[in-house]
């Protein structure tokens, strides 16, 4: 429980001062965690990356799906009033397919 700790810690700090990686291996071998696989960090913590990935997934999808809904809303309106619906349909609809399956994408990470 205390060498999670201690990796918690050291992984904020390398976060926050943005060592290299001669420097983390230094840290970590001072800290008696020499057998930490120092490939696995990069300018930040993984966690923090894949927070940042999902947060941006979720943005993009629901931008996707607030185009996707206004295309389909407006495009029975517009041919009841007997106006071209064609850049409702085709261009909103599809513009909304994009950031929905971009954001579909970014959520893995």
């Amino acid at each position: 429980m205390e060498e999670k700790h201690h990796r918690a810690d050291l992984s904020e700090k390398l976060y926050k001062d943005r060592e290299s990686r001669p420097t983390i291996t230094e840290i970590l071998m001072a800290m008696g965690l020499a057998n930490y696989n120092t490939d696995l960090l990069g300018n930040e913590p993984v966690g923090h990356q894949l927070l940042k990935k999902k947060k941006r997934g979720l943005a993009l999808g629901a931008i996707g799906t607030l185009l996707l809904m206004t295309g389909f809303f407006l495009t029975p309106f517009l041919f009841q009033a007997d106006n071209s619906f064609d850049l409702t349909l085709y261009g909103i609809t599809s513009a909304g397919i994009l950031f929905l399956f971009w954001g579909m994408a970014e959520l893995p990470g």
